[in-house]
């Protein structure tokens, strides 16, 4: 009984709900906007929670009518029968919220669906009213900014495009619905397809847009080329017309191969640049873009600058190819010239050496000397040839001052201040239109009210915009609608985060031309400058005068050298001419006891001493001959010939008197020696006469005959000479009688030895004759 009761009084607490709830499921009422839609599946919810969580009772419950059926309970009908009212009841309301679930969630997606359709159309609408302008852009920065903002704005028509295909696919979802009113369809087939019109209009100016911004960029992205083109012609314009300031050779030829890589590059960049810049710039005029008249400005101002930048380069190749021959010149020049005046140094030399043999050492380096100064004859003729060939070229008197004196190029340039106008980037503040996400105050309110021009139900969800005073609020329904309301009646929940547009100041990178100063070196004229032909001609004379005096001096020191020969020569034969006097007098002023001896060494001195009598004249020419040549040494040269003839004197004076002591003693010793001559010439003809002169023929003995005459012919002076020897022998013994006894014995001698040769050649005379008659005879046998 006690179940019984309990199952009683627990199915009617079951009835009661359920009938509360089937009453509370059965209002069609779901609100007319998202907010009460909302609020309607949140009350939805809550009230399926609430029923599911009473599941578990109504399970109870027939678990309890179980029990009492199982054990026989007395209301056993009644109990099934109230059992099953309840289920079926239970099962209706599951029904029921079922249903109810389904219609909201229609409902929901309705509203949603027309709630994303107005937000897409809103968006469409503000991004028209941006795309919707033909401003390109001022500038490159401009339009790159531009660009930037338009691509953003194209991600943005992108993600859109796939929300409108969400929201289409899902409003075919809905417009397949049976149960939509035909209303409702009409809605959102207008909406959408307004909706599809606003987007094709928005793709429509997006791609004009970009077409725009592309064009704008392209066109100056071209300006921009052609700006960096000039710029990039500008600097390698101030290259090849700076100073070539190379102080050497390697400098120089540093130089020549940077400029051929400028070359080069400069080939290929123009290549590019034909290909490139140019080539898009020739199209867009071709084509008639809007600005073709700024185009072709810049266009023919960067062929103008590449004409002037080819013109300068091949100038500077001539220049620095000119230049490297000037250097050349220039260095054979300078090294031509220091080895003349090296040499010359040495032509001009006072040394001459202070003997004979420092006097040949200096003349032999002489002659290496004038070697050296043939050999750099060939130099002197190159450097005339390489200066003539330097005269045709088209080298400028520039170049060749500066080859020629490097230290110049200081001189020749100075800074000088210039006004340039130069792009300037700068900001400035612009006013624009710009989207922004904020978060926006939401309330909702807690109570239904009516009133200030205003009608809000309870749990719609609006937008707080001020909160005026502690009583009144200022909020804006979702349809527009502003008013106030009492702050109680409402609550704040979660802000929420909306697109809006605002203008807002931004700040824009642009570009202006501004004048500045600049210092640029510029090239500054001499006054006294020569043109390069007076410049190559003057170095080629000045080192074929130096060559010439060159020359000259060499020829000059080499004939002073060889009379300083001279002169040591004379030195010499004077210091020996006075010691070889000095020494015979010294001989003959000996006392010498043997008379034979001392006239022996008379005689000797005599015969050296006539020998010797032309050096003393040699030493007079060569006296008269120096003085003329070396008039500062005169008084020394007629010094030294003096003092010869002094000591030539002083002998001659010696001479004399050793012959007034000498006069008889030679006398005698001419005497034996006439003796002893002739007596060698006696037996000399004698030794001849005693050769066999047998002979076998006739021819043979004629032969000997006229030989034997031949002797004959020559016995007659050698008479005389006897004769002459008996003369001088009777002569001495007149003077000195005391030699008598000598004398005639070796008169009797020579007498003795002279008759005996007459006899021998009467003898072999006879038998000549006698020899001439037998083979006469024999042969006329």
């Amino acid at each position: 009984e006690q179940l019984a009761y309990k199952f009683e009084r627990k199915s009617v607490l079951r009835e009661g709900y359920l009938n509360e709830m089937i009453a509370v499921l059965s209002d069609p009422r779901y609100g007319s906007n998202l907010q009460q839609v909302g609020a309607s599946v949140k009350k939805h919810e809550a009230i399926s929670a609430d029923i599911l969580a009473r599941q578990e009772r109504f399970r109870d419950l027939k678990a309890m009518s179980s029990q009492l059926q199982q054990e026989r309970y007395w209301r056993e009908q009644e109990i099934r029968d109230r059992e099953k009212a309840i289920m079926e009841r239970w099962d209706q309301l599951l029904e029921l919220l079922g249903v109810h679930k389904d219609k909201l969630e229609r409902y929901c997606t309705i509203i949603t669906l027309q709630r994303e359709i107005e937000t897409l159309s809103v968006t469409i609408i503000a991004l028209q009213q941006e795309l919707d302008t033909s401003d390109p852009g001022s500038h490159l920065l401009d339009v790159q900014e531009k660009l930037q903002k338009f691509q953003l704005q194209e991600s943005q028509v992108n993600a859109m495009a796939e929300s409108i295909k969400k929201v289409s696919k899902q409003s075919k979802t809905v417009l397949n619905n049976p149960d939509l009113h035909e209303s409702q369809v009409k809605v959102i087939q207008s909406k959408m397809e307004e909706l599809e019109n606003q987007f094709k209009a928005l793709l429509s100016l997006t791609k004009k847009r970009q077409v725009v911004l592309e064009d704008s960029l392209s066109f100056y992205q071209l300006i921009q080329d052609f700006e960096e083109e000039g710029q990039w012609c500008d600097e390698k314009l101030a290259v090849c017309s700076a100073t070539i300031t190379a102080k050497d050779l390697r400098a120089l030829t540093s130089l020549q191969q940077k400029h051929k890589a400028l070359e080069d590059e400069m080939v290929r960049r123009h290549n590019r640049f034909l290909s490139g810049p140019l080539a898009t710039g020739q199209d867009m005029i071709k084509s008639g873009h809007p600005l073709a008249d700024q185009l072709m400005d810049r266009v023919k101002g960067v062929q103008g600058k590449w004409a002037m930048l080819k013109e300068e380069a091949a100038k500077r190749r001539v220049t620095l190819e000119s230049a490297t021959d000037a250097y050349l010149f220039f260095s054979d020049c300078n090294e031509t010239d220091s080895v003349i005046k090296e040499s010359i140094t040495l032509a001009k030399s006072k040394d001459f050496g202070q003997d004979k043999l420092t006097a040949l050492s200096l003349l032999q380096r002489h002659k290496y000397l004038q070697d050296k100064i043939q050999s750099i004859e060939g130099d002197v003729a190159r450097v005339g040839v390489a200066g003539d060939k330097l005269k045709k070229s088209q080298i400028s008197a520039e170049a060749l001052y500066l080859t020629a004196d490097p230290a110049r190029a200081e001189d020749m340039e100075k800074l000088v201040p210039t006004e340039v106008w130069e792009d300037e980037p700068f900001e400035r503040t612009e006013i624009q239109r710009v989207i922004e996400e904020r978060k926006v105050p939401q309330v909702k309110t807690l109570y239904p009210y009516q009133g200030q021009g205003l009608d809000v139900k309870k749990g719609e969800v609006m937008f707080l915009l001020d909160k005026t005073n502690q009583d009144w609020w200022n909020i804006r329904k979702n349809n527009g609608d502003n008013g106030y309301v009492p702050a109680n009646y409402v609550k704040e929940i979660d802000s929420k985060i909306v697109s809006v547009e605002v203008k807002k100041p931004i700040v824009v990178k642009d570009v202006r031309k501004v004048k500045k100063t600049q210092y640029i070196k510029q090239k500054t004229p001499l006054s006294s400058q020569k043109s390069g032909k007076d410049i190559i001609e003057e170095r080629q004379t000045a080192i074929q005068e130096s060559y010439d005096l060159l020359n000259k001096l060499s020829r000059e020191r080499q004939e002073i050298l060889q009379n300083s020969l001279q002169l040591f020569d004379f030195y010499s034969e004077c210091e020996d001419f006075n010691k070889w006097m000095k020494d015979k007098s010294k001989a003959i002023a000996a006392d010498e006891n043997d008379v034979a001896k001392a006239t022996k060494a008379f005689e000797k001195f005599l015969t050296d001493f006539s020998a010797n009598k032309k050096r003393l004249e040699q030493i007079d020419t060569a006296a008269k001959e120096l003085e003329v040549i070396f008039p500062e040494l005169k008084k020394d040269v007629s010094g030294r010939a003096r003092e010869t003839h002094k000591i030539y004197d002083g002998l001659v004076k010696l001479q004399e008197q050793q012959e007034k002591n000498l006069e008889g003693s030679a006398s005698v010793i001419f005497f034996q020696k006439s003796c002893e001559d002739v007596c060698d010439w006696i037996t000399e003809k004698s030794e001849k006469l005693e050769m066999d002169d047998l002979a076998k023929d006739l021819t043979t003995v004629k032969a000997l005959q006229r030989k034997h005459k031949g002797i004959e012919r020559e016995l007659a002076p050698i008479k005389d000479k006897v004769g002459q020897v008996s003369q001088l022998g009777q002569d001495v013994i007149d003077s000195f009688p005391a030699e008598r006894e000598n004398i005639e014995q070796r008169t009797r001698d020579v007498q003795e030895k002279w008759e005996m040769l007459e006899n021998k050649a009467r003898e072999r005379s006879k038998r000549l004759e006698d020899a001439v008659g037998m083979q006469l005879f024999t042969s006329g046998v």
